[in-house]
C-alpha cells in the first residue's frame, strides 16, 4: 500500500496594484518647448496613489532635448528624482509624444516604484478589477463606479445626428454590465 503525500501549494504572491503607485502620465507634461520658456524652466503638479499626494516637478534635460528631469517630492519630504526619455512617432495628422521605458517600449503613463519610473509591465503592476471574480458583489460594485464614473464624464449627450463618443461609452457599459 502506497501513500499519496500531498504537497502543499505556495502562498500565492499578490502583484502590485496600479493604484499604490505614483503615475508620471504623459497629459501631465507640457511640450518640450514649453518647458523651455517656464519661468524657472520648471513645471508643477500634483500627483496621487491611493491617499498620498505628491509634487511633481518637470523640467528640461540641459543636454537632451528628448529627456526630461522629474522629482517627486512626497508629504514626508522624501525626494525622488529620475530622469525619463520621450520618443516620438509620426501619425496621420502630426505627432504622438510617448515615454521611452527602460525595456525600449512606448509608454504613455510610467509608475514609481523602488524608486525608479517605469512602464506597467517592467515593474508587473495590474489593476485592481484584475483581482475581483465576476460575478461577485465587489465586481459589480466596481463596475457600477465605473459606469458612473463615465456618465459623469458625458458634457453633452448628441453631437449631430448621433450621440458623443463619451455617451456611446456609457451605453456600451451599461450593456456590457448588464
Amino acid at each position: 500500500m502506497s501513500l499519496n503525500i500531498i504537497e502543499p501549494k505556495p502562498p500565492r504572491i499578490l502583484k502590485t496594484l496600479i493604484s499604490d503607485c505614483y503615475a508620471l502620465d504623459l497629459y501631465l507634461i507640457p511640450h518640450p518647448a514649453v518647458l523651455t520658456k517656464l519661468a524657472g524652466g520648471e513645471h508643477s503638479t500634483i500627483i496621487a496613489k491611493r491617499n498620498h499626494l505628491a509634487g511633481l516637478f518637470i523640467s528640461a534635460d540641459a543636454e537632451d532635448k528628448a529627456k526630461i528631469k522629474v522629482r517627486v517630492v512626497t508629504a514626508k519630504q522624501l525626494v525622488f528624482e529620475h530622469t525619463v526619455e520621450l520618443t516620438t512617432q509620426k501619425i496621420t495628422f502630426g505627432v504622438r509624444r510617448y515615454f521611452k521605458c527602460a525595456c525600449g517600449r512606448r509608454a504613455n503613463s510610467l509608475y514609481l516604484k523602488n524608486y525608479k519610473f517605469k512602464c506597467r509591465r517592467c515593474h508587473n503592476l495590474v489593476y485592481e478589477i484584475t483581482r475581483l471574480k465576476k460575478g461577485t458583489f465587489l465586481y459589480r460594485l466596481n463596475r457600477n463606479d465605473k459606469i458612473e464614473a463615465a456618465s459623469h464624464q458625458v458634457g453633452r449627450i448628441t453631437y449631430g445626428i448621433g450621440l458623443t463618443r463619451k455617451a456611446r461609452r456609457v451605453v456600451a457599459l451599461n450593456k456590457k454590465h448588464h
